[in-house]
């Protein structure tokens, strides 16, 4: 079986390699961006199977870059990880299943989140979990 390809989308360097050292540690490859914009063009080019990004990603704000990529039409799913509450989610039902995680986010609650999505095992388009 194939590995599944996963885009971490996280501006902090330290951050993005303890996420990326867990996500490799359940056998994801594991690409990368620093920025909404990077992340963005990588979605297009790269068709990762799954997107792991913080809400907050550089030059992009809250629920803004989530629209970006609805528009841009990604239905890759996705989880979000956030230290702030995400408000006007109204609009992106239906365009893409994603898991909204609150930060600092548990391995064991984020491997759950990722093997749900990698699966296609979801029962809404977009949640907080």
């Amino acid at each position: 079986m194939d590995s599944k390809t996963i885009l971490l989308i996280e501006p902090d360097t330290k951050t993005r390699e303890v996420e990326a050292l867990l996500l490799r540690f359940f056998g994801y490859e594991v690409r990368y961006a620093a920025t909404a914009a990077e992340g963005l063009s990588r979605v297009k080019t790269e068709g990762p199977d799954l997107i792991v990004t913080d809400a907050f990603a550089p030059g992009e704000g809250g629920t803004r870059f989530l629209r970006r990529l609805a528009q841009a039409g990604c239905d890759t799913p996705m989880v979000v990880l956030t230290a702030y509450p995400l408000e006007d989610l109204d609009g992106l039902a239906g365009t893409f299943p994603c898991e909204i995680l609150s930060k600092p986010c548990d391995a064991a609650t984020l491997r759950s989140a990722v093997t749900r999505l990698v699966e296609k095992d979801v029962s809404q388009p977009c949640f907080v979990g």
